[in-house]
């Protein structure tokens, strides 16, 4: 898996600043149609094989990281992955635990995590390496309040269909309540799919530091400028 797939990364930044909080690495197919990716992750979610996709890109962004000592870089990981290859996981964190601190673990909203005592594992372990984790996709799939609350994240990425709405005034309390709770143990929040600078005004209104999409940063090869804001990092519990 880890030879078809190769990772492109996509900077967060902060919206007054510009300066990048840290780079998303997704996952693509080389030399396939643009989203060919989608219908793997997909396919991988339906057949149980999402635990290869997630530790092949692991194990890039170990690699990128070792490449490139100033960066920070977010990697995605289903519930499926969670609760379906923990001992798999876990040993291919370990084996990178050198570069943990420098990783963003993004919890995928498409599977429902059922094990919870499994997820509360994975969160503890990954925090004692000095890892942080990102909620993806808050107001799509199974990425609720519940489960912001349930994780603590350091990261609640909201989705691009939240920010379209709220870039047209609409849930602006509802989020409001959210970044405040939120940063309550502090967490920051992301809009994601910001490819506008109407969209990007209304973030800012809103006190939503970060931001992604490619009004805010296209796509690299390699996530070649350092982190320059100071991610948070909650204590493991």
């Amino acid at each position: 898996m880890k030879r078809i797939l190769r990772p492109a990364y996509q900077p967060v930044r902060e919206l007054l600043t510009g300066r990048i909080l840290y780079y998303e690495a997704l996952a693509r197919l080389g030399g396939q149609e643009a989203n060919a990716h989608r219908r793997l992750i997909e396919l991988g979610e339906a057949a149980a094989f999402i635990d290869l996709v997630d530790l092949a890109m692991l194990g890039h962004v170990a690699a990128a990281l070792e490449a490139n000592p100033g960066a920070v870089v977010a990697v995605n990981v289903s519930g499926a992955t969670i609760e379906h290859a923990m001992n798999e996981l876990f040993a291919e964190v370990f084996r990178h635990m050198r570069v943990a601190p420098r990783i963003v673990f993004e919890l995928t909203e498409t599977v429902e995590i059922q094990e919870l005592h499994s997820l509360e594992v994975f969160l503890r372990a990954v925090r004692l390496l000095g890892a942080r984790v990102a909620a993806d996709d808050y107001g799509a799939g199974y990425c609720s309040e519940r489960f912001v609350e349930l994780t603590q994240a350091e990261f609640v990425k909201l989705s691009g269909s939240l920010v379209a709405g709220l870039a047209e005034g609409n849930g602006h309390e509802g989020v409001r309540a959210l970044a405040q709770r939120v940063r309550g143990w502090g967490g920051e929040m992301i809009a994601e799919y910001v490819d506008s600078e109407p969209k990007a005004r209304a973030m800012r209104a809103l006190e939503v530091r970060y931001a992604q999409g490619y009004w805010v940063g296209a796509f690299a090869s390699e996530p070649a400028e350092h982190a320059v804001v100071c991610p948070p990092r909650r204590a493991a519990s």
